[in-house]
């Protein structure tokens, strides 16, 4: 499985920009992976978990992520200002920002819903902007807890970038929160927390997202 790196341009972010020469091409339908059609990317983010400290690398999802900055610096949130208030200007920004093309439910098999939710909260508050390395046909995984996976894709033959991380979690709300179509979710449980969700939702510029079950 091959590295890309998921970068982000805003000045005070927890994420520090990286040329987008050093996202890697790649010919992603060569590369077997849980979604028909596309090659899967391990994803490497450049973090700091001080504002004035130095960068470090972590492979994996945004958990993993958060992780690694709560581990490195337990007041990181705080030093950066990650309130719910970022989270919710975020999905704001991003409603306003893409149109969905249209959406694919009969796929994948299900992830739970709290779970997705909690990824999509994730993604909501880490400020800057996401870049996909070169598709089409390229997915970074950009989420996973309990067996539940959100991916980022990317259909352009270029470099790809988002106006926020909350943008990826608006995509994938399509099926936590706005979700009609009925084959995109499953009740578990007596609540509408314990339904399951999956789906593959794809968005005005060339490129998707998409909410499954996976290991993790």
């Amino acid at each position: 499985m091959r590295s890309s790196a998921l970068v982000s341009g805003a000045i005070l972010a927890i994420l520090q920009a990286i040329p987008s020469s050093a996202l890697p091409a790649s010919d992603a339908k060569s590369a077997p992976g849980p979604i028909p059609g596309y090659g899967i990317e391990d994803i490497t983010w450049e973090v700091k978990a001080h504002p004035d400290g130095p960068t470090m690398n972590v492979t994996g999802t945004i958990q993993q992520v958060f992780d690694a900055l709560d581990k490195a610096n337990p007041n990181f949130r705080q030093d950066f200002g990650i309130t719910d208030s970022s989270v919710l200007a975020a999905t704001t920004e991003s409603a306003s920002s893409y149109e969905v093309e249209r959406v694919i439910c009969n796929v994948f098999d299900y992830a739970r819903k709290d779970a997705t939710q909690d990824g999509i909260n994730h993604l909501n508050s880490v400020p800057g902007a996401p870049a996909n390395g070169p598709g089409p046909g390229n997915c970074g995984r950009v989420s996973c807890s309990y067996a539940s996976a959100i991916y980022w894709c990317n259909d352009n033959p270029d470099v790809k970038s988002l106006d926020s991380y909350g943008s990826i979690g608006w995509a994938a709300a399509q099926f936590t929160l706005d979700s009609k179509d009925k084959a995109c979710k499953d009740i578990w449980g007596e609540t509408p927390v314990d339904d399951g969700v999956k789906g593959q939702v794809f968005v005005k510029g060339n490129w998707n997202v998409v909410v499954r079950k996976d290991d993790c």
